[in-house]
């Protein structure tokens, strides 16, 4: 499927939109202000859809719900990942939430629901549970009807779909994958035999969070005379040669002990987020056949190009320190130690009190003629869901709400977490909120990464980067018939999934 190029981002029109909503502060104003802006978006909706001539805008984008919609009240139950302990202003839970509190994505996430209530009269609650998918395999298995819609961890939870535990979204009316709140990876790539069974975009904060990025200290760009990041970023010029050049550049003894540790300086991190780069660099791990099968394809010249480059730059070079855990990683980058940080937008909040300037990339593409900039989320982020128990008639009801609560997350909850939780106090500067806008248009769901839990974790064998396994092609030999046994085991039971 191709979508209408006015649903693809546009990061100038993107950065202006996300300023618009610098107003939002976390105090009580706030919440008034983000009722009175609901109420008006709304009205903008309306005249949308009545074909009145109206700017679109991302507050105003309109859904394609047919008007009149009412559902006479019927429960929408979401079963969803509980948090408990809440330390910082984006772990509100993602799906629901039963109060305002001021804090402003909890309050976007309860007014999300309360319009989408309004609007085609359901009742929206949550079950929240500390294991989303063993509660939702043990309902399956006994039966039990506690929920209409999963958002599950999506590593954990694809082997269920394997053993016909799901709905066909395809099946399920008013789910347009045509908007921009769903990536249009989904429809390009995770259609596997005209079955899709899961689903992901805006509707997710997690998707947002656990997006790969790469940070970088301005401090250290300066004082190396890194060349202007965001310029070869907007000028595709800001490739995986480019990426290694500058990194290999940056690294010194600062405390003159003729050893190079974590006192020192480096152009950048060996980190175990390794997984984004078949995105990256445009580097499908599998494809999809004619007959509905996926066929592995990852091992090929290219691959094996990328893989030993980075291996002997990430295990050999003086401009590398090797990652020890989240914490002390962030700490280095913190204390200015490392050039380039490689991790995951999340991680944008454990640097809102460092005090050196930094901005953010998309990991670079693998060169210039690679068309466009690509990520991936790291695999705990949440997939959506529905259990086969549920029944047809629920259908029609379970599809609109979905597809209203992506809507108006696309138009409210990711702007609340980009513009207040990231932009404005997390990041430092106007540039980085356009490169999160192509970071979040790059966003990709290749299948066997999406099921690579069933495919013999595939995904991973790019990790060998960090966990030293030098000789790829030797490697992969030696795990070439785990792959292909679980490609054809997998495409067995997905091929006969009615």
């Amino acid at each position: 499927m191709k979508r209408n190029k006015i649903t693809r981002v546009c990061s100038l029109a993107m950065v202006i939109l996300m300023l618009a909503l610098t107003a939002c502060s976390e105090n009580s104003s706030q919440t008034n202000n983000e009722t009175t802006a609901s109420e008006t978006t709304s009205s903008v909706q309306s005249d949308v859809q009545s074909g009145e001539e109206t700017e679109i805008t991302r507050a105003n984008y309109p859904d394609s719900l047919p008007s009149g919609l009412d559902f006479g009240g019927a429960d929408y139950r979401i079963l969803t990942q509980q948090v408990t302990e809440i330390k910082t202003i984006s772990q509100a839970n993602e799906m629901y939430v039963e109060e305002l509190n001021g804090e402003v994505i909890n309050d976007a996430v309860y007014n999300r629901a309360a319009k989408v209530m309004d609007r085609l009269n359901v009742n929206i609650s949550a079950n929240l549970v500390d294991d989303v998918v063993g509660t939702l395999r043990s309902s399956i298995a006994a039966g039990d009807d506690i929920c209409d819609v999963a958002a599950a961890y999506a590593y954990y939870v694809t082997p269920l779909a394997l053993e016909g535990s799901f709905i066909n979204w395809l099946d399920i009316p008013h789910i347009d994958l045509e908007k921009p709140w769903w990536p249009s990876s989904l429809s390009e790539d995770l259609i596997i035999n005209n079955r899709l069974y899961f689903i992901s975009g805006d509707i997710s904060l997690k998707l947002l969070q656990y997006t790969y990025c790469i940070f970088f200290n301005k401090d250290i760009a300066n004082d190396w005379n890194v060349p202007d990041l965001y310029s070869l970023v907007l000028d595709g010029k800001w490739t995986l040669d480019k990426y290694l050049e500058i990194a290999s550049s940056v690294s010194s003894d600062l405390n003159g002990d003729g050893e190079l540790d974590e006192n020192d300086l480096f152009g950048t991190l060996n980190s175990a987020y390794t997984d984004t780069r078949f995105a990256a660099y445009d580097m499908p791990i599998s494809k999809k056949n004619t007959d509905g099968s996926l066929e592995l394809c990852v091992m090929n010249e290219k691959f094996v190009d990328v893989y030993t480059k980075l291996y002997e730059f990430y295990n050999n070079s003086e401009s590398v320190i090797r990652h020890k855990d989240n914490l002390t990683s962030i700490k280095w980058f913190e204390e200015n130690h490392m050039l380039f940080f490689p991790h995951l937008i999340v991680g944008s909040e454990d640097l809102r009190d460092m005090q050196s300037d930094y901005g953010i990339v998309p990991y670079p593409k693998y060169d210039e003629n690679q068309e466009s900039y690509a990520t991936i989320a790291h695999d705990n982020y949440s997939l959506m869901c529905v259990p086969a128990y549920i029944d047809e008639s629920r259908f029609e009801m379970i599809g609109a709400v979905t597809e209203a609560m992506a809507a108006e997350s696309y138009r409210t909850v990711t702007p609340a977490y980009l513009e207040v939780a990231l932009k404005d106090k997390f990041l430092r500067d106007e540039h980085s909120a356009a490169m999160l806008d192509i970071i979040m248009s790059g966003m990709k769901f290749d299948p066997a990464g999406v099921y690579s839990n069933s495919l013999g974790d595939v995904l991973h064998i790019i990790r060998g980067i960090y966990d030293k396994q030098e000789n790829i092609v030797s490697f992969y030999e030696k795990r070439e018939k785990v792959y292909t046994k679980a490609f054809e085991k997998f495409n067995e039971k997905y091929l006969a999934l009615e």
